[in-house]
């Protein structure tokens, strides 16, 4: 009886006070890839418990490859592939299929092409699309009936689009959305909904029904571009990008990492602003176990970038920030299974945090 007490005490405490900063969990590993110029924008678990990681390389002082590695919970390599994608060959994301494979969002830089790779469980080629000269789409995942979704820019205009894949990769329809989303040229996520449609951040947050019809759009004060949005537990959407310093004009450095929460009809519920460092930036956020967010970008000290993982709780207040070593700053990170978190910087590095204690 008094240590149910205790617990109900306790749970009334955190949810009257503000959130407690608590210690960073440490690094559990770390990977470095040593090939000339290689990019890995993302990694994500996978449900062996390891990880897959997709990017580009390049072996020597020549052209890039797609580069996909395979690790396991260890980061140890398990298996690596390369993908011929034309001169300057990329993949920008990668998600688990249901099957076990693969698949990527990426392309050449000598051809804007809507570019989209199925692979295997051992990383070998099942099929491409490619196709939609003057797009650049940026992510993909697998659709719950079993197609996939991609979406980005027009290049002609600015534009945002969202195009849909059957399970064989041919495509079903695309829908285009009038405005010019190119100012920041950021990736253009479009993500799911439980309610079976789509939502895309850039500069502004769109929502669409199943079929990729405009349902609504919001573009939110002071904000100026949005680089990731999820689903919030509970319902609702939550975004990371740039937000513009109190007084200063739009455009106009220094930006600050914002934090948005909103309803789901896309109106603001809060937004949290991270004014520490001289600049800083969200480049990807992920719901956690306990309904809070981790958030990976870049933070500025002392006129160097630094990479940078921000923990919150749900209504946004940190708990925890951990700066890394890194050329760049993170492009992506997420909260694994044993309660770590698995992060990428964008350059050549990969990290697995502890789970939170």
């Amino acid at each position: 009886m008094r240590s149910s007490a205790g617990w109900l005490v306790a749970a009334v405490l955190m949810a009257a006070c503000p959130a407690l900063a608590v210690e960073p969990p440490p690094v559990q590993w770390e990977r470095t890839f040593q090939a000339y110029d290689t990019w890995i924008p993302q990694v994500v678990q996978t449900r062996d418990g390891g990880f897959i990681a997709a990017g580009s390389v390049t072996p020597s002082r020549g052209e890039h490859d797609v580069h996909l590695l395979k690790l396991d919970g260890s980061g140890n390599t398990e298996w690596q592939r390369s993908i011929d994608a034309g001169k300057t060959g990329y993949a920008c994301s990668v998600s688990e299929t249901r099957d076990g494979g693969f698949v990527l969002a990426g392309g050449s830089g000598d051809s804007d092409k809507v570019t989209v790779f199925r692979l295997d469980s051992t990383g070998n080629q099942m099929w491409l699309f490619s196709d939609f000269w003057g797009a650049t789409n940026y992510n993909v995942e697998q659709t719950a009936d079993g197609g996939y979704v991609t979406g980005g820019l027009w290049s002609v205009d600015d534009s945002l689009f969202v195009l849909k894949l059957d399970s064989d990769g041919r495509a079903e329809w695309r829908k285009s959305y009038d405005g010019s989303y190119g100012q920041w040229n950021a990736n253009i996520p479009v993500r799911q909904t439980s309610d079976g449609g789509y939502i895309m951040a850039s500069e502004v947050l769109l929502k669409t029904n199943a079929f990729g019809d405009e349902i609504w759009r919001r573009g939110y004060p002071d904000v100026l571009v949005m680089f990731s949005v999820c689903e919030a537990q509970g319902g609702g959407f939550v975004a990371t990008g740039i937000a513009r310093a109190a007084g200063i004009l739009r455009y106009f450095k220094p930006f600050n990492l914002v934090l948005l929460k909103t309803n789901a009809n896309g109106d603001l519920a809060w937004k949290k602003v991270f004014t520490d460092g001289q600049e800083s930036d969200g480049r990807c956020v992920r719901p956690t176990s306990d309904g809070g967010f981790v958030i990976s970008g870049t933070i500025t000290l002392d006129n160097l970038d630094h990479a940078r993982v921000v923990r919150t709780n749900s209504q946004g207040d940190t708990l925890w920030t951990k700066t890394l070593e890194a050329r760049t700053g993170l492009e992506f990170g997420q909260q694994t299974s044993d309660g770590g978190y698995v992060l990428s910087s964008g350059d050549q590095s990969i990290w697995k945090l502890d789970p939170e204690q």
